[in-house]
């Protein structure tokens, strides 16, 4: 294919690339009334004297799995420099929340080459997302705020699918929004005032994806307890390098005659919770290092015996019992209690009425 930077004359200075030099291009993806008048648009190379839906067609082939939301309450000249970063960044979408008529001033017509959703209220979002994305419960909602109880962004773990929310400047997310988000972000600052501008925040927190994501680069102290919040907006999380994190059995009993009698739908719902289970664990910062299912208690063999070598064998479960260990799963964590506030998922069963949670002792 032929070169596609046609360079320009010392006499113009316009942004872009004049008329296609030499014989036109091939292809579906060429514009001819660009390729006749030239290409003056805020476009990167690659897409010189492209049609804008095959630019669009291009993006989308390869769009990152985060979205952007913005609350547009009082019509914030900021959204459009929110807007145009997650163009950079190639989000999946923009959601304008609450006014349809939001600022593109600053989006500099990146919005055309991005997918733009309205909802006139949080609660419109909330379904959206819930509906949405490869999960089962949907895509979650993360704040990004300087809130009290908030937390570092730095030391968190973002969600590979997500919706990054932020709010207006000044008043930033409102109380339904904040109570909406599974969790609030704030950017950690070092001067003397308490915040930074909303579309700089937006910026630092889609790179902090990409970061993750993209260049799968590990985030700051992985090993840290990610959901330690400060007390107030004047506290500063310090995260600690290298803390040891302790490792838990978590036993899982259950009634093996009514998971016997189980219909399909439980069985299948079971199998949900164990799946989201396990997603929580590593959203909220624990570290799942095993686990299996057992096989009916039936199957077991005790040992017993006080010799080497003259151990006898008799068939069934230790103990005779209607609840038997059916699973256990292996878990670092430093926070045990939330730990167990996340088996309550499990719970949510009529199969895990109760969890055993217990600390291993390394040989």
């Amino acid at each position: 294919m032929a070169d596609i930077v046609v360079p320009v004359t010392e006499q113009d200075n316009r942004v872009g690339v004049g008329p296609w030099e030499g014989p036109w291009p091939e292809g579906d993806q060429w514009d001819p009334a660009l390729l006749r008048d030239g290409d003056r648009r805020n476009v990167v190379d690659q897409y010189r004297y492209w049609r804008h839906d095959a630019i669009v067609a291009d993006l989308d082939a390869r769009r990152h799995e985060f979205h952007v939301a913005v609350e547009n309450w009082g019509h914030d000249f900021n959204i459009g420099s929110v807007i145009r970063t997650a163009n950079a960044f190639n989000a999946k979408a923009f959601h304008i929340v609450g006014k349809r008529r939001w600022n593109r001033r600053g989006a500099m017509v990146t919005d055309r080459y991005q997918h733009e959703h309205h909802h006139p209220s949080v609660e419109a979002l909330v379904a959206w997302a819930s509906g949405a994305g490869t999960g089962p419960r949907g895509i979650p909602l993360i704040g990004v705020d300087n809130l009290p109880g908030s937390i570092p962004l730095e030391t968190f773990d973002l969600p590979r699918e997500c919706i990054l929310v932020f709010g207006q400047e000044g008043p930033g997310l409102s109380d339904d929004m904040r109570a909406a988000c599974e969790v609030v972000l704030h950017i950690e600052q070092f001067g003397s005032t308490r915040s930074i501008n909303a579309g700089a925040a937006a910026a630092v927190a889609m790179h902090a994806w990409v970061r993750r994501h993209h260049f799968e680069q590990p985030i700051f102290g992985q090993a840290v307890d990610q959901r330690t919040a400060r007390a107030s907006s004047g506290c500063k999380h310090t995260p600690m390098r290298g803390t040891t994190m302790t490792e838990y059995l978590v036993l899982l009993p259950a009634s093996e005659p009514r998971y016997a009698a189980a219909t399909d739908q439980e069985k299948a719902d079971l199998h949900r919770a164990h799946t989201e289970f396990v997603e929580l664990l590593e959203r909220r910062g624990h570290k799942m290092t095993g686990g299996a299912q057992l096989t009916p208690s039936a199957d077991s063999r005790v040992a017993r015996g006080t010799v080497l070598d003259a151990v006898t064998l008799s068939d069934g479960p230790y103990a005779e019992s209607a609840e038997q260990v059916g699973g256990y799963y292996l878990v670092e964590t430093e926070d045990v209690d939330d730990l167990a506030q996340v088996c309550g998922r499990l719970m949510e069963t009529p199969f895990h009425t109760a969890v055993e949670i217990r600390p291993l002792v390394r040989m």
